[in-house]
């Protein structure tokens, strides 16, 4: 009888521990949660950066500012800058939360839930002779994002959107072929999402002189 209730209150002086470390670690400074891992775009505009893409596996791409008003085609890219905010999913079920108080202090990188529908590409110049001005170009794009398996990941636009994916953390838009002649070019870009709360953004880049 004397064994049994000993082990009870060894369980219970455990049970007291493990719930007294929880609280200890969620003082003195310390953030614990609920930490938002969600989050929605509430704007969106085009940079235009220099990249160098490695095609080879586990290679990388490289982006940098642009110098001057020239670029070659195949170094053509837009940074789709994102505003957004983060929001956190409640799960309201029951329960005693030992794990989740034990994983609660370590916050996981905020992912999208909202899908990409379209992207349309156009732009005022003929491009070439099979994308005349007014043409959606998303043909000759590629988009450039970062995947957590893969890495750095390119892939032809279209194909991607395809896919239905999430919105990425970072992600570039980069050309696959270049004008005829070089000339310079300002792209509208018309972005379609199933949004949390806006299913559409559209913007402008600078203008830029591309080389074939």
């Amino acid at each position: 009888m004397n064994r049994s209730k000993n082990k009870i209150l060894a369980l219970l002086i455990l049970i007291f521990f493990i719930f007294g470390s929880g609280l200890m670690s969620c003082g003195d400074g310390f953030n614990c949660g609920p930490f938002d891992d969600k989050f929605k775009l509430t704007g969106l505009s085009g940079k235009i950066l220099e990249v160098v893409y490695l095609a080879e596996p586990n290679e990388t791409a490289r982006f940098s500012e642009l110098e001057g008003t020239l670029i070659h085609a195949d170094r053509f890219a837009i940074e789709m800058q994102q505003n957004y905010s983060t929001y956190s999913w409640t799960d309201k079920s029951s329960n005693f939360g030992l794990i989740s108080t034990v994983n609660a202090c370590s916050p996981s990188v905020p992912r999208s839930e909202e899908v990409i529908d379209r992207i349309v590409i156009t732009t005022t110049k003929n491009f070439n002779p099979e994308y005349p001005s007014g043409s959606d170009l998303s043909n000759i794009f590629d988009v450039i994002f970062y995947d957590d398996v893969n890495g750095i990941t390119r892939s032809d636009l279209n194909d991607f959107i395809a896919t239905g994916p999430n919105v990425p953390h970072s992600w570039y838009l980069a050309l696959k072929e270049g004008p005829t002649s070089t000339t310079d070019f300002q792209f509208y870009v018309q972005y379609y999402q199933q949004g949390i709360d806006t299913d559409f953004f559209e913007f402008t880049t600078r203008n830029i002189l591309i080389e074939p």
